[in-house]
């Protein structure tokens, strides 16, 4: 063999050495990425809270056809027939819920400390739409929506309904 032919196979030997050892390293973080999603049912806070909420209150309203808005970690099925959501980058305001009208409000309740923390309006980049966003949450906390109540809350999440629903599952 010749040098430069050496050099080929030893070039070689060290990329597939690379390789190995890569694949090695990435394998034990596929396995942990697989067994998350084998068993995020049962650790997913976000699912956790629609399950409650679904079996406590929604599953009275199966066959209604209802508009829900949802704060973006909050799960959603991927389709229920009778049932839009609604949902936006931005947080709920009383201007975004008077826009879609939602017979249904589900909030995040990190969404809700965050914005009603000591200083968040001080600080905020955008001080109208964090005002805004204040007032919502925080009546939201205190179940002071008009026109809606709140009917289930864990430490994820609140339920917001109408209150003519609401009143339909005492």
């Amino acid at each position: 063999l010749t040098s430069r032919e050496r050099i080929q196979q030893v070039l070689i030997v060290v990329a597939l050495a690379g390789i190995l050892v890569q694949s090695a390293i990435f394998i034990n973080t596929d396995i942990q990425m697989y067994n998350r999603q084998l068993h995020r049912e049962e650790t997913s806070p976000s699912l956790a809270f629609y399950d409650a909420f679904y079996s406590n209150t929604l599953q009275a309203f199966e066959e209604e056809k209802l508009v829900f808005y949802r704060d973006w970690h909050m799960y959603v099925p991927p389709y229920h027939p009778g049932w839009r959501w609604e949902m936006s980058w931005e947080l709920a305001s009383y201007e975004l819920m008077a826009e879609l009208n939602p017979d249904v409000i589900l909030l995040e309740r990190a969404n809700l400390e965050m914005v009603t923390q000591p200083g968040a309006l001080e600080d905020a980049a955008r001080p109208d739409d964090m005002g805004a966003w204040q007032r919502f949450y925080s009546d939201a906390a205190a179940d002071r929506v008009s026109g809606y109540q709140v009917v289930y809350s864990d430490h994820f999440g609140m339920a917001l309904i109408r209150a003519e629903l609401a009143d339909r599952i005492r």
